[in-house]
């Protein structure tokens, strides 16, 4: 009986570690510069932006 009840506990336990190890999937937006060179943002504010590429704060700039 105590085996079956440590054995439930671990199971629950196991389970609930495995669950909060999912992580969700990230969107990036590639934008190229003018040098041909490919620049990750999640989000499309002008101005400062974290790129992920080359993890470095950038400017962005956006043109029609």
């Amino acid at each position: 009986m105590i085996n079956l009840i440590f054995l439930t506990i671990s199971v629950v336990f196991g389970l609930s570690l495995v669950n909060d190890n999912q992580c969700e999937n990230t969107v990036f937006y590639e934008i190229p510069d003018s040098t041909g060179s490919i620049h990750l943002f999640r989000d499309l504010n002008e101005g400062s932006n974290y790129c992920w590429q080359h993890q470095t704060i950038e400017e962005l700039v956006l043109t029609p």
